[in-house]
Parts: structure tokens; sequence; C-alpha cells
């Protein structure tokens, strides 16, 4: 893949420069860093649609982005509301504000968090296209 090379760059500047951008220290080079990451990501979204079964999934993650944006942190919280229940601390997800509060969890925050938007949405689009 072309791209490699743009994105080992993006890798090494914003892993030595990262705290400059926490702390607002703007130098030139993270310009270079933007567009080489605007570039590495056309490049993989390119290569991401040549795949049949990934770039269909992928196309109707970003139908759905509205969806999951909007979904997902709620839907996280319930899932730590729940699990918090079932390991026997309920208060311990009312102190954390984050959207993870249980760290090891972060697959089934990831799954759900983007599977059932998307379900939602393509049920949605199931039933406008009935009434069509």
């Amino acid at each position: 893949m072309c791209s490699s090379h743009p994105a080992l760059a993006v890798y090494f500047i914003s892993f030595h420069h990262s705290l400059d951008l926490i702390i607002g220290i703007l130098y030139p080079g993270m310009y270079l860093v933007a567009f080489s990451g605007i570039y590495v990501c056309m490049a993989l979204a390119k290569y991401i649609s040549r795949l049949n079964r990934l770039g269909s999934l992928i196309a109707s993650c970003g139908k759905a982005s509205f969806w999951i944006m909007a979904v997902h942190f709620p839907l996280i919280k319930i899932i730590d509301r729940i699990w918090a229940a079932h390991i026997g601390d309920p208060d311990r997800v009312l102190y954390l504000t984050l959207p993870h509060s249980f760290d090891y969890m972060w697959p089934v925050y990831l799954l759900l968090g983007i599977g059932v938007p998307l379900l939602g949405y393509q049920l949605v689009q199931k039933i406008k296209n009935r009434g069509k």
C-alpha cells in the first residue's frame, strides 16, 4: 500500500508531540501531519472499499453514523449500570462520568455501541422502504 510512509510519519510525529497538542502548543509540522493523516485515511478508505463484505459494513456504518453517535453513549451507560448491578456495585457507575467505566469491557462497548445503533438504523430503513 503506497500510504505506508505517510502513516509512519503521522504515527511518529504525533507520538512524540502529542503532549504539545494537549497543552496547546502548535508547530508547523502539525500541518504536515494533518494533511498526511487525511491522505492515509483516504488511501485506507479506498483499500477498504475494494473489500466486498468489509467495505459494505463500513459503508453501512457511515450511513448510520448519526445513529451511532447519538445512541452509543447512553447505551454504554446502560451497559455500565447493568454490569455494575451484576457485580454487586451499582453505585460505582454514579461516580464515573467517562463513557467507559469498566476498562475491561471495551469489546462489549465496541460491539454493542456500534452494532445496536446500526441494527436500529437498518430496521428504520426497512420500515421506510416498505412504506414506499
